[in-house]
Order: C-alpha cells, then sequence, then structure tokens
C-alpha cells in the first residue's frame, strides 16, 4: 500500500506536534550552542544550525512534492 487511501489527518497531528516540539526547544537555545558539532552518520561532524538548515530545505522539498502531486492529480 502507498498510502494514499489512508486519511492525512493523523499524520499532520504528528507532524504538528513535533514541530511545537521543536520550537519550545529551539527557542531556548544559547547563541554559543548553535555552533555546537554532533556527528551524523551520513554527514559527519554537522552544527545545529546546519542540522536545522537541512532539515527546513527538506521540509520544502516534501512541499514541493505534495504541491506537484496534487497539480498532476485529477479534479
Amino acid at each position: 500500500a502507498d498510502g494514499s487511501q489512508l486519511p492525512l489527518e493523523p499524520s499532520l497531528i504528528l507532524l504538528e506536534g513535533l514541530h511545537a516540539r521543536m520550537v519550545a526547544l529551539l527557542t531556548a537555545v544559547q547563541p554559543a550552542q548553535w555552533e555546537r558539532v554532533a556527528v551524523h552518520p551520513e554527514r559527519g561532524e554537522t552544527s545545529l544550525d546546519r542540522s536545522l538548515e537541512i532539515y527546513g530545505m527538506h521540509g520544502i522539498a516534501h512541499l514541493k512534492q505534495i504541491a506537484e502531486a496534487l497539480a498532476a492529480a485529477p479534479a
């Protein structure tokens, strides 16, 4: 199954909760902490700042995919 027959609302609720949690955590980050480095299994050493940038770009890519799918869907 590709998920096209499943309701969208549970996924949207999960995303909303995840984003609310991320906002709460990230608003508490101090300026110096943005440059702290962690090791990503695929990207190697990555700062918090860069990780958030990648996360944002990933979300934008998915929004573009959704827009393309909606544009191609029969009316």
